[in-house]
């Protein structure tokens, strides 16, 4: 997204990446298009373009774009994950990015998928090295690759939502599989940041039963469900869970965050 330039000025071009830039070298990190890592991204594109580029993690664009008037719009906390090719998580709070001095924080997709089943551990590697992130997952190449190893047959995300909707045994099968892991990356998210809004982007966060299919999950997953449930007092009473929704902005949603980074750098 280009900003609206001031009359014979250029205006500044602002675009969410699936990765951060070090804070430190400028240089890419943590970017599963593993081939953009290491590059001055920022300056390639400048060179490129003839004009003033802003780089920012396409999950912390999330975020702040849904807290200021998406989803998450009045609430304090918002904790936005992207389900795409991979899976980034991002944190707004006060309608400001969290970051971090490191530019990681919210990287949910690189922790591990919790309550592992003796099936799913160790976990398929991932492209940052280590076996069992979220991102092999519950990102939409997770979800094609579920599908792949209960069939041996490798096809889109798509075509199995197709057949999901035509009433398939084995692709309901793999979307439950799905929702329930899903779950379980919220619910280990809920135990150590208790967001006030969880916003989901992405490819897959379109897939419109996850909203009604989730609740169940959760409240039999981990701390989130269980320590309530086992509260004396508490199993006759509606249990509170996390709130989780479908991003405000659709198809306009990352132009809507990057035109939020596009801010020009005030001149020295």
């Amino acid at each position: 997204m280009i900003l609206k330039p001031k009359k014979n000025q250029k205006g500044t071009v602002g675009i969410g990446i699936p990765g951060a830039v070090s804070p430190q070298t400028g240089l890419v990190k943590n970017a599963n298009s593993t081939w953009i890592i290491g590059r001055d991204f920022e300056h390639d594109l400048a060179t490129a373009l003839g004009r003033e580029v802003r780089l920012a993690n396409d999950a912390n664009c999330l975020a702040v774009s849904e807290s200021v008037d998406g989803a998450g719009a009045g609430a304090k906390v918002v904790f936005a994950i992207i389900l795409g090719t991979g899976c980034g998580g991002g944190i707004a709070i006060d309608q400001k990015v969290h970051a971090g001095p490191l530019s990681i924080a919210g990287e949910w997709g690189h922790i591990t998928l919790g309550w592992m089943s003796p099936e799913e551990y160790p976990g398929e590697e991932c492209y940052c090295g280590k076996r069992g992130c979220l991102e092999t997952f519950v990102s939409g190449t997770g979800f094609e690759n579920e599908y792949e190893r209960q069939t041996g047959n490798r096809i889109s995300g798509h075509k199995i939502i197709k057949l999901l909707e035509e009433g398939d045994d084995t692709a309901e099968k793999v979307m439950r599989t799905y929702e329930n892991r899903l779950a379980r990356g919220i619910a280990t998210l809920a135990n150590f940041l208790d967001p006030d809004v969880l916003v989901l982007g992405g490819g897959m966060s379109n897939i419109s039963r996850i909203y009604q299919n989730l609740p169940g999950p959760l409240l039999l997953t981990g701390y989130l469900g269980m320590s309530l449930l086992h509260q004396s007092g508490l199993q006759d009473m509606e249990i509170p869970v996390v709130s989780v929704v479908q991003h405000g902005f659709g198809n306009q949603l990352s132009l809507d965050c990057s035109a939020k980074k596009a801010k020009p750098k005030p001149r020295k």
